[in-house]
């Protein structure tokens, strides 16, 4: 997973809660599959389609939490064709 603040590299990727665990603000594939309770595969192509956005981070593909959010409660942020 992508950690965003707190034990900080370079690109300042971990992030530090008030209550000193690291929070995660991405998700794996994988991990989207299930939330969404579809396949990897499908997932992938939702991110091709441009029906979900996801980020490549390191030969792996991210997506944010809050992107997922949105998506599962019906804001894509796209407009309607």
């Amino acid at each position: 997973m992508l950690y965003i603040g707190g034990m900080r590299n370079e690109n300042n990727t971990y992030r530090q809660g008030s209550n000193g665990e690291t929070s995660c603000l991405t998700c794996s594939v994988r991990e989207a599959s299930k939330i969404l309770g579809v396949s990897e595969s499908t997932v992938r192509r939702m991110i091709r389609d441009e029906e979900l956005r996801g980020l490549r981070f390191r030969g792996r593909i991210r997506i944010s939490l809050s992107l997922l959010n949105d998506f599962l409660r019906g804001n894509t942020g796209r407009e309607a064709a």
